[in-house]
């Protein structure tokens, strides 16, 4: 392999300086010592002096990456945040030779770390699942961090040879972090006839290309890199930060073969169907949609889920009969399998690539910004899409966050890119009934009855599913706590929440001594707020200023519903006009009544789109804060006198 290029070719010159017992560079040196300090970057952890990335691409389509990474430590944070760096690969066909890993102590004294500081570890996510053992990470404990030291970090993750190899390359690279950045450059090396495709967003920074003995060189480079801030709801940093994708593929058609030469021969596999199907749906139904429903179901649920983005542990699928025999499996052998079992009993589903973030998709066929594999089953009169990941989620539905953007569908020899179906509102909405009574001495009695359905369904699922009775208990307590202080539960209910051919359904009955505020003969009472948090967005704009855009839940609707029996003797004597805040973003109308001896108030809030930009933030502000006003919140009762 040809040796890499760098930015600057004094980094190649190193010297042994007299206090120290390990090699320096001498430029990284006068680096460091020259860097501001944290004066000049009151808000950030760490200093980013330098994030080179140099990724090279040889003749027979391997690939070989080099990091470089020096950090100034600008406050006691970040020693947790950095002191240990980890380095994340494919052992099955790489490895890591960690080349430079040093702190300069802040007197100028150069040390390394100790032995025992270099481990290799299977990544967080496998360390259960051994079929997932060649997905490592190479980790590196600095010592001696304290303020104003740094960290100089070089490795290089090569190809194993002799290792079979994917025989595409591509990534997804960004700019920028949430700490400053001095320098950061990324080359692409390209060995003769090699050919990538390439786009840069949100920036205009234009690549340097030259011609090097027959390689092509892609060079991007930046400078003085703000941090990006964390904020409240802000959108994903691959929304602000320069990113790059860059691929082998020449067209869809190019991605599409080479995923769905991998998906279906492993399904075709399959030897233990009959074996996995009689397991899995002991009791055949006679329906046959209900077989469909119910084999699904128990692939979700049964087949235990790793949690690893698609391509960590490559893109090569294990076959269908590896991961019965495993019994768990990532998102691409879970679809498999799935796909093997629906093939067996005569139904057909195809593979659909799906981004799973809520970020720009790039119309380049770039496999690297695709995280999920769902499947697409057509049927007579619609089109059913089921993941098999999707533990907590009503057959029929899927994470709301599968949908962003566009999905890849690998139907053999015509990948083609569609738009998930997130459904139609009411299968994202999520409806409260609040029925109570209240006593002329403030007390409110009553139960709220909660029928979530999509997102909201599956947040309920998720927080209450596996809860054990004291726990619920507890979680039913707080919950009470939330329409008023000291308020106490008498009773809970919740569905089977692990059936997921039912919908969710929670009923809490609950005694509220403190709710209204009796002052002689006036009863003042808010309208209060929903108890169950998974039932509502949960989402206030709250930064009277914001430096980015923000993201806002998944679209939906959300309503809750009080009906209020008044005491005897008692008259409305204020309530609240109704409000209505409508915008391209969303919509939230209060509507407070009286009828008969109730007040009826309800509260529905619907998301409309996925992002604010930072120009329409304060209008978004000033339409939660106008809701929120305490004139639009609070009613006056009057005691007969």
């Amino acid at each position: 392999m040809k040796p890499r290029s760098f930015l600057l070719a004094a980094l190649f010159l190193t010297v042994s300086f007299s206090y120290a017992k390990v090699e320096v560079d001498p430029a990284i040196e006068e680096l460091i010592k020259n860097s501001p300090g944290a004066d000049a970057y009151p808000q950030a952890g760490a200093l980013v002096l330098l994030r080179d990335r140099e990724v090279y691409v040889d003749k027979d389509g391997d690939v070989t990456t080099h990091g470089h990474l020096v950090l100034k430590i600008l406050q006691v944070r970040a020693k947790d945040d950095y002191g240990d760096q980890s380095i994340r690969f494919n052992d099955a066909t790489h490895e890591v030779v960690v080349e430079k890993a040093y702190t300069r102590l802040p007197d100028g004294t150069w040390i390394e770390p100790e032995k025992d500081a270099f481990t290799l570890t299977s990544a967080p996510e496998v360390q259960w699942a051994s079929a997932y053992s060649q997905v490592k990470q190479r980790n590196v404990s600095f010592p001696g961090l304290e303020l104003g030291a740094a960290i100089e970090l070089q490795w290089t993750i090569k190809p194993k040879k002799e290792e079979k190899r994917e025989e595409a390359y591509g990534d997804e690279w960004l700019f920028g972090m949430t700490e400053p950045i001095l320098s950061q450059t990324f080359v692409l090396r390209l060995a003769p006839d090699k050919r990538v495709n390439y786009s840069l967003l949100n920036s205009t920074q234009q690549a340097e290309i030259m011609v090097d003995k027959g390689e092509v060189v892609y060079t991007w480079r930046f400078k003085d890199m703000p941090q990006i801030m964390q904020e409240p709801n802000r959108v994903n940093t691959a929304e602000i930060a320069p990113r790059l994708l860059w691929t082998s593929f020449q067209s869809w058609e190019d991605l599409g073969e080479y995923m769905s030469s991998r998906f279906w021969s492993h399904v075709d596999t399959a030897t233990q169907a009959d074996a996995a199907l009689a397991e899995l749906v002991p009791k055949r139904p006679s329906n046959h949609d209900e077989y469909v429903r119910d084999l699904c179901i128990a692939v979700q649920r049964q087949i235990r889920d790793v949690d690893l983005e698609l391509g960590r542990a490559g893109y090569e699928p294990n076959t269908a009969d590896e991961i019965w025999a495993h019994r768990y499996g990532e998102t691409r052998d879970k679809a498999v399998l799935l796909s093997a079992l629906l093939s067996r009993i005569g139904v057909t589903s195809f593979p659909i690539l799906v981004t799973s973030r809520n970020v720009q998709f790039v119309d380049l066929p770039v496999l690297q910004q695709f995280r999920n594999i769902i499947l697409a089953i057509p049927r007579e009169k619609d089109t059913l899409f089921v993941d098999p990941m999707a533990q907590n989620c009503r057959f029929g539905t899927i994470p709301f966050a599968q949908t962003y953007g566009k999905g890849c569908l690998l139907a053999p020899g015509h990948p083609a890119l569609i738009g998930v179906s997130y459904g139609d509102l009411e299968s994202r909405s999520s409806i409260t009934y609040i029925n109570a009574k209240l006593q002329a001495d403030g007390t409110l009695e009553g139960t709220v009855r909660a029928t979530p359905q999509g997102w909201f369904e599956q947040r309920c699922r998720d927080g209450l599913k596996d809860m054990k009775e004291k726990e619920r208990d507890i979680y039913f307590q707080k919950a009470a706590a939330v329409i008023s202080q000291g308020a106490t539960v008498s009773h809970y209910e919740v569905s089977d929440l692990k059936d997921l051919t039912i919908p969710a359904e929670v009923t809490m009955a609950f005694n509220a001594p403190h709710y209204a505020n009796r002052q002689g003969d006036v009863i003042l009472f808010d309208m209060l707020s929903n108890p169950f948090q998974w039932a509502v967005f949960g989402f206030f704009p709250s930064l009277p200023e914001v430096k980015y855009p923000i993201e806002l839940p998944p679209r939906g609707k959300a309503q809750t519903l009080l009906r209020m029996e008044l005491p005897p003797g008692v008259k409305v004597g204020y309530l609240p006009s109704s409000v209505l805040v409508d915008n391209p973003y969303y919509a939230i109308e209060m509507s407070p009544r009286t009828e008969e001896r109730r007040v009826i108030w309800g509260i529905t809030v619907e998301i409309k789109a996925d992002k604010v930009p930072l120009d329409n933030y304060q209008m978004v502000r000033e339409g939660f804060q106008t809701i929120g006003l305490e004139k639009n919140r609070v009613a006056i009762l009057e005691l007969a006198k």
